[in-house]
């Protein structure tokens, strides 16, 4: 047995060599382990990282076409519409006029809607819809002249409207317009009640004291016979064609184009003859046609395009002075607004 002691045994310093390097060998394993599984940490923080810068811009765009949206419904748009519909009306002053009166083609109508500031209760607005014919004719300066006393014209119509609003626009507009005026709905207190009896359109009636009767007056055409296994009687069509009755005595009056009928006579004077008859009250047309003016409505129309009217008084349409303040003004704040964006958009990218 040797006399060494225990430590200076070469057994025991190869053990603990041997222990020694496993150990070194083991925390090298647990660094590089441990360092491995940080990378991918980190990758994935700025893998997050990004989708975040991302969405911030989405962000910020959506709400720059937001604002953008919002301001040009609001203040851009209205103010574009006066600014067109006043150049309109400057136009307008210098073209003629002529009188329209009333016919079918007329539909006023009201619809409620949703009230708006201190309003309560029930809100309704009123819309219409119009057909306006004029009967023009060519002259030799190749401009058009038309009115109810133009003869051997051609027929123009023009569907001038103010309906219900279902757009986006609906948000702070209930109507929107329809036809060559660029706010027609402005002019409904012109419209609205005229002629809605239809009391001055064909055929009309003339009361004859004489017979205690009346004549009925038609301005389209009455023909002797002009139906299938017809009596002798006159017929008298409405201004589409179409038939509306028979009578037993018709006459003409060509200085007016109009046909005065009545039964009165009974059958045995039916004849077509009739036509060229004056058994009419003296000064019936002229009293007709007067009543019939004072409850017309003028338009102004476009002597070189006569599809093109205005309803109303043009000299009415207020300034569009305010209109282009608006504009420019309107544009102003969006611009700044885009710039206050963008600048928010770079700085907050450099971050």
């Amino acid at each position: 047995m040797e006399d060494k002691p225990f430590w200076e045994r070469s057994e025991v310093v190869e053990h603990v060599d041997k222990k020694n390097d496993e150990r070194a060998t083991s925390e090298e394993g647990r660094a590089s382990s441990s360092s491995a599984d940080t990378r991918p940490v980190n990758h994935d923080m700025a893998s997050e990282r990004h989708p975040n810068n991302g969405f911030s811009w989405n962000r910020a765009i959506v709400s720059l076409l937001g604002v953008s949206f919002i301001a040009w419904t609001l203040v851009l748009v209205p103010a574009q519409q006066i600014i067109d519909s006043s150049a309109y009306a400057d136009e307008a002053k210098a073209w003629p006029t002529a009188l329209v009166h009333h016919e079918t083609e007329l539909q006023i109508w009201s619809e409620e809607i949703t009230c708006n500031g201190e309003q309560t209760g029930s809100c309704y607005h009123d819309y219409f819809v119009w057909e306006v014919v004029l009967e023009c004719s060519l002259t030799v300066e190749e401009n058009y002249e038309c009115g109810p006393d133009t003869t051997n014209g051609t027929l123009v119509t023009t569907v001038v409207a103010c309906e219900p609003n279902s757009g986006v626009s609906s948000l702070y507009e209930s109507h929107v317009g329809r036809g060559p005026m660029p706010n027609p709905c402005g002019f409904l207190d012109n419209i609205g009640g005229w002629g809605a009896d239809g009391a001055d359109s064909f055929p009309m009636q003339y009361y004859d004291n004489r017979y205690d009767e009346y004549w009925d007056v038609y301005d389209s055409e009455c023909k002797w016979q002009s139906e299938a296994n017809d009596e002798p009687y006159w017929n008298c069509y409405y201004d589409d064609g179409a038939y509306d009755t028979w009578w037993h005595h018709c006459e003409f009056d060509s200085q007016h184009a109009l046909w005065f009928c009545i039964d009165a006579f009974g059958e045995a004077a039916s004849s077509e003859s009739n036509q060229n008859a004056s058994e009419r009250p003296n000064g019936s047309a002229e009293a007709l046609l007067d009543s019939m003016s004072s409850n017309a409505l003028e338009v102004h129309y476009d002597p070189e395009d006569p599809s093109r009217i205005f309803i109303g008084d043009p000299s009415a349409e207020p300034s569009n002075f305010s209109s282009y303040a608006l504009i420019a003004v309107g544009s102003l704040v969006v611009c700044i607004a885009v710039v206050v964006f963008l600048v928010r958009l770079i700085t907050s990218s450099r971050r």
